[in-house]
């Protein structure tokens, strides 16, 4: 049979289709590996057309490694005590003394300037007397008060009791009298006698009608002699006793008293024997409140026996006691004004400015001298807004300054301001450091200060420039079978745009990672890498301005921000 053209056709269709059935996958498979190969190509030659002037690109490969990573925010600011005075006068003046000069160190207390005080010397003479006078009215009304309470100043029997509640009483008004259980003897003796008796000495007393003997004590001796019928003048001693019940006024007694110049006898026997009574008096004028006796009570020494009140008489302490505290106050106030013409140091300090000089007439509220604390420095830097959240109180600072070259010193964070200073639209804020023990730091020095914000001894750390930044998410290129001459280095090699190393590239990779503390060289990686893999490095060549976009985190490497990873 003959074959025609349309059967040739048909028969060329179906060899076709059926070599395409048979390789169809395996060419697919194939042309998918060219594109992306050509893609990756494309994507590191892309970085170095992508710079200034078509310029070429450092890459280098480096392995994930462990190390200490240090996160740290630096600014600079002016060295000053931590403590500072300006001392000033309350009151204007002249310049008596200056006692101190710049640089001198002074302790708390000690006086710095002298003012003229002879005007506050006379207020506080004058206010003192004023408070004297006040006190002594004071005292005289408060023992007037005391005195509406009537004590008994004996011990014996109340008689005569003649007041009753309600009653008004005046001054020196006889309440009743109290009968001692004691009794008293006047007996006399001779001029050359009386000059060696005194108050106190023991006296022997005998009653020759009961025949009873009896010790006693002087209790006064009269300077007022008194003739007696032969013209001889005699002196009255009155001796007391107790009365032991059977003693009776009259009783004929006599008299000796025991002396250093020996016993004296009263010439003659006496019968001026008695009762001992004391009479109660009011002292002050008032009304009885309360009776707190009966007539016919035996009373002790110091009891209460009645009550009187005088309202007007209160009144005057209560209104004395106001003049006292007034009187308190402006002594107080002139005392104040006379200390204050001594300017003294608050603390143990160093003059740092003396501004006035002997003889300077100064107003109120002038500033004298210029007191700081140089053991207890502090240095004060602001700190951009974007990394002000990072700092904390107690985080360690180093301090640098080019006035004390190759010296370091330590510091740890004191305060930060709660409100932050508003310059070009960037807010800043103040961060004080407080420079620990005492340094060669001066007051007034310019010094560069580095906070540790955050730190990690053992981190998995990548170079920064490793990172690439898709929206909120990083990535690195890793590379795998990196060739045996490549193992262990981190190599750096200059790869012309035309001229990338396919060998290696091909193998990269994108992985996505989670990355932990950053700075300016390095970042650590918390998820997504493992130790010892290989990532690709992209840095500029030297003189590129140019680059290949934003690979770091929003506000990082913002001025006043130096991050840096300590070698391991």
């Amino acid at each position: 049979m003959q074959e025609t053209r349309g059967d040739r056709k048909s028969t060329f269709g179906q060899k076709v289709k059926g070599l395409f059935s048979a390789r169809r996958r395996s060419l697919w498979i194939a042309l998918v590996l060219i594109v992306a190969g050509i893609g990756l190509w494309g994507f590191f030659a892309s970085r170095s057309r992508t710079t200034a002037g078509n310029q070429n690109q450092m890459l280098r490969l480096a392995r994930v490694s462990r190390g200490p990573i240090e996160v740290t925010v630096t600014g600079t600011g002016t060295v000053k005590p931590s403590r500072r005075w300006e001392l000033s006068t309350r009151a204007a003046g002249d310049v008596k003394r200056v006692l101190v000069e710049a640089g001198q160190a002074v302790k708390a207390g000690q006086p710095l300037v002298e003012l003229d005080a002879d005007d506050a010397s006379l207020k506080v003479e004058n206010a003192e007397l004023e408070l004297e006078q006040a006190r002594s009215t004071l005292s005289d009304l408060e023992n007037d008060l005391a005195l509406l309470t009537v004590r008994s100043d004996s011990e014996g029997t109340l008689t005569g009791l003649s007041v009753k509640e309600g009653q008004s009483v005046p001054e020196n008004y006889l309440i009743g009298t109290i009968t001692s259980s004691k009794m008293e003897v006047r007996a006399y003796f001779n001029a050359s006698q009386v000059r060696n008796i005194k108050v106190g000495q023991e006296a022997r007393v005998f009653f020759p009608d009961l025949l009873w003997d009896m010790t006693g004590v002087v209790k006064h001796v009269s300077e007022a002699g008194k003739a007696d019928g032969r013209g001889a003048v005699l002196y009255p001693v009155t001796v007391e006793i107790e009365n032991k019940g059977a003693l009776v006024p009259g009783l004929l007694a006599t008299v000796e008293v025991n002396t250093p110049a020996g016993v004296m006898k009263a010439p003659d026997s006496t019968k001026e024997t008695s009762y001992v009574t004391r009479e109660v008096r009011t002292k002050v004028s008032g009304t009885v409140k309360r009776i707190l006796v009966a007539d016919g009570d035996y009373v002790k020494s110091g009891q209460v026996l009645v009550e009187l009140e005088n309202e007007a008489l209160r009144k005057q302490v209560e209104s004395q006691r106001l003049k006292v505290k007034q009187a308190e106050t402006q002594l107080s106030s002139a005392q104040d004004e006379l200390a204050s013409r001594t300017i003294t140091a608050p603390a143990d300090a160093t003059v740092l400015d003396v501004k006035v000089s002997e003889g300077d007439r100064i107003g109120a509220g002038a500033v004298v001298v210029i007191l700081g604390d140089l053991n207890s420095m502090e240095v004060t830097v602001p700190v951009d807004e974007i990394d002000a959240g990072k700092v904390k109180v107690g985080q360690q600072a180093t301090i640098t300054s080019e006035a004390v070259p190759g010296k370091q010193f330590q510091g740890k964070v004191s305060g930060i301001a709660l409100e932050g200073k508003t310059s070009s639209g960037v807010a800043t804020f103040d961060t004080t450091v407080a420079i620990e023990g005492q340094t060669d730091l001066l007051s007034g020095m310019t010094c560069d200060v580095r906070i540790t914000v955050a730190s990690k001894d053992d981190a998995l750390l990548l170079p920064i420039e490793a990172l690439q930044s898709r929206g909120n998410e990083y990535m690195v290129w890793v590379v795998s079978n990196v060739p045996a001459s490549n193992e262990g280095q981190s190599q750096s090699r200059r790869y012309p745009s035309a001229t990338v190393d396919r060998s290696i590239l091909s193998e990269a990779k994108p992985v996505t990672v989670q990355v932990g503390l950053m700075n300016s060289t390095h970042a650590e990686i918390l998820a997504g890498l493992k130790e010892g893999d290989t990532v690709v490095v992209f840095s500029q060549s030297s003189g590129q301005s140019g680059g290949t976009g934003q690979r770091f985190a929003p506000g990082f490497g913002n001025p006043g921000v130096v991050i840096r990873t300590m070698p391991r």
